[in-house]
């Protein structure tokens, strides 16, 4: 048992060390689909690592067990991941604390944070990224909900009208 927690713990830790960089060295262009083929990659390599240490030396129950658990580790260590990750990366709050952070005169004026948050290459950016993804197509520099897209705006649009939050918010 312990053998499939340290192995899912320590191909996480590789998955990590690979996330970081990659994505510092190459500029990516579609991270989710980076980040989740890089996840499963060390997947693999965690079963494989059960395998090797184990091979002839224990019952098949027990190696899918210790399988098992490293897999459940690599999972919750993907999910408290992830959302941290995502929130340093395009958290428009964070993304403007350290926009106000860098600036010499510690202030900026709503105009000028308009300018450097709504500006269209940053909208044309999102767009493209969200195309690029499958969430958007584009036709004659006109964007329309792709199926996946479409989904993904149901769900959300139905859990901020739950939760009230309005248009971005």
């Amino acid at each position: 048992m312990l053998q499939g927690i340290i192995s899912g713990a320590l191909w996480f830790l590789i998955f990590l060390a690979i996330h970081v960089l990659w994505f510092h060295l190459v500029t990516v262009e579609r991270c989710a689909k980076l980040i989740l083929n890089i996840l499963g990659w060390c997947f693999v390599g965690h079963l494989g690592t059960v395998l090797l240490l184990n091979s002839g030396l224990h019952p098949p129950s027990q190696i899918i067990l210790r399988m098992c658990y490293g897999s459940l580790v690599m999972g919750c260590l993907f999910i408290l991941y992830m959302p941290f990750y995502y929130t340093i990366a395009t958290s428009l709050s964070v993304q403007t604390l350290i926009c106000l952070e860098s600036v010499s005169t510690k202030a900026l004026s709503v105009t000028e944070l308009r300018q450097r948050f709504a500006s269209a290459d940053i909208v044309g950016g999102r767009l493209k990224v969200m195309a690029a993804n499958g969430y958007l197509t584009e036709k004659d520099g006109k964007y329309e909900v792709a199926p996946k897209g479409r989904l993904v705006a149901k769900v959300f649009g139905y859990l901020k009208e739950v939760w009230s939050l309005g248009p971005g918010g």
